[in-house]
């Protein structure tokens, strides 16, 4: 193992890193597309994150509901077109993932294979794998939500509950 913990040795690396250097710098030249590296490791998880994404960033829009108030999503009213924008990504995506098998998006796309194709063909995931890991992923968004939404109504509750004890003690003699 070369030092950093890495597999590949840092000196073959920077070959490899400046190949491909002189290799864009060709394909500029020639008006090409750039050719750019990325450890295997990564790519399957940039892959994944495609649809993913949609689950997370969804998720994220719809927890804007929650912002403080005084900061701008909520004073501005932003938090509720920003929610049904999250709301529209998640459900769009899990439509996707919880519907029948053949209407999985395999094939090609205008960039080459489709993801859930990448993650199938080159990485050999299974399709049930495919597809329980978006289904865990979604789930997971899910219950982050329900966390959050049962963590709102607590802390309303014990506001009411603060308010009341003040309001009770004012009127007292």
């Amino acid at each position: 193992m070369a030092a950093g913990g890495t597999v590949i040795d840092p000196d073959v690396l920077r070959q490899i890193c400046e190949m491909v250097v002189e290799e864009n710098r060709r394909r500029e030249r020639a008006g090409g597309k750039a050719l750019w590296l990325c450890y295997d490791q990564v790519y399957w998880q940039l892959v994944f994150a495609g649809d993913g994404g949609c689950f997370v960033l969804g998720t994220m829009l719809m927890l804007t509901v929650y912002a403080r108030e005084e900061h701008p999503i909520r004073r501005d009213q932003l938090r509720w077109g920003l929610l049904v924008i999250g709301a529209l990504a998640f459900m769009d995506v899990r439509t996707v993932w919880s519907g029948p098998f053949d209407g999985l998006p395999f094939g090609e796309n205008e960039g080459g294979l489709s993801d859930p194709s990448v993650l199938t063909e080159v990485y050999g995931w299974s399709l049930l794998t495919l597809v329980n890991r978006y289904n865990q992923l979604a789930h997971a968004c899910l219950a982050l939500l329900a966390v959050v939404y049962l963590a709102a109504i607590y802390a309303q509750t014990v506001l009411a509950h603060e308010r009341s004890q003040l309001r009770n003690s004012n009127l007292s003699p």
